[in-house]
């Protein structure tokens, strides 16, 4: 992405996984949390219309 701007807006969007359906015998198990690398952060939340200017 090329812009001019110092600040980017982007969207992340997670993958989707099918159901598996019934019947099945694979255990479930608990996974730890991932460290934050902290090379990101969290700003606000906002519709795109909260920056429109006439």
């Amino acid at each position: 992405m090329k812009s001019k701007n110092p600040k980017k807006v982007i969207t992340v969007r997670t993958s989707t996984i099918s159901a598996t359906g019934e019947g099945g015998n694979a255990p479930v198990e608990n996974a730890a949390a991932a460290a934050d690398p902290g090379t990101s952060s969290f700003l606000s939340e906002g519709s795109p219309r909260d920056d429109v200017r006439s």
